[in-house]
């Protein structure tokens, strides 16, 4: 069976594990940052390769699991190859050549250059969500002065997003037992199923909103300026400086490639 797309966060001891979700955070926002600023397909394959490292050696998770949510985007930065070499226009000496028009190297580089952004950028991601809590981050986030009723609703996101989706699966493992759409085409199928997932999930939404919205105002929610937390975040040092020598890293790497 295929491995599924698995976005919650599991508990482990590994390096990012132990890191405090704001350090995680300037890695990921520095690393991204030269990402996006780099539109060189040589450097965009080494950042791909850093990153892809990075996640599968201090993450303490499996590449399947990496893969189940990399080949999402992997498809999406093929597409985004192709869209961007059809539609992008530079002189050159013609290095593939089709019934539709002719391609530069510099055409087919810049269109999959785009497309490994976003599989470098699906690595960060993923290491990021894979290895810090909701509870964690928000509760960092506050300490950094932003009120915790607004860092609730990040909670909230990374809290549900995984519980849709295997919600999505379930109803997908329920349509296939019952045989839904036998006598359908597959189009049609698929575009019927669709239609019974979306109504299902908006049902339990709702439906999970409402509860949630009576437990807050029951305890309370954002009455006192501050909250407490039953754990406290640790601030551990080699997460610290591997923070600050990402951003190094980061401006190094700007300084000595010319990125851009």
């Amino acid at each position: 069976m295929a491995a599924r797309v698995d976005l919650a966060y599991r508990e482990g001891t590994s390096f990012f594990h132990r890191t405090d979700p704001m350090s995680k955070l300037v890695y990921v926002i520095a690393a991204s940052v030269l990402i996006i600023n780099s539109f060189n397909l040589v450097k965009q394959f080494s950042l791909l390769a850093i990153s892809a490292a990075i996640a599968l050696l201090l993450t303490g998770q499996s590449p399947q699991r990496y893969w189940a949510g990399v080949k999402l985007v992997l498809a999406l930065a093929v597409s985004l190859g192709i869209t961007g070499a059809l539609l992008i226009d530079k002189p050159g000496p013609v290095v593939v050549a089709t019934p539709l028009r002719n391609f530069t190297y510099r055409e087919l580089t810049d269109g999959f250059t785009m497309g490994l952004q976003f599989v470098s950028l699906a690595f960060l991601a993923l290491s990021f969500v894979y290895t810090t809590h909701p509870r964690d981050l928000s509760q960092a986030v506050s300490k950094w002065g932003m009120s915790y009723r607004y860092t609730h609703g990040m909670v909230l996101a990374l809290v549900f997003l995984p519980i849709l989706l295997a919600e999505a699966g379930n109803v997908e493992k329920a349509h296939r037992i019952r045989d839904f759409g036998a006598t359908m085409n597959p189009l049609q199928r698929r575009l019927q199923s669709l239609r019974h997932l979306m109504v299902t999930l908006v049902a339990r939404s709702l439906r999970r909103a409402e509860t949630l919205a009576c437990a807050m105002d029951v305890k309370g929610f954002g009455m006192a300026p501050h909250r407490t937390y039953f754990k406290e975040v640790e601030w551990w040092r080699p997460g610290q400086v591997f923070a600050v020598l990402s951003v190094g890293a980061t401006i190094a790497f700007a300084l000595l490639f010319n990125t851009g």
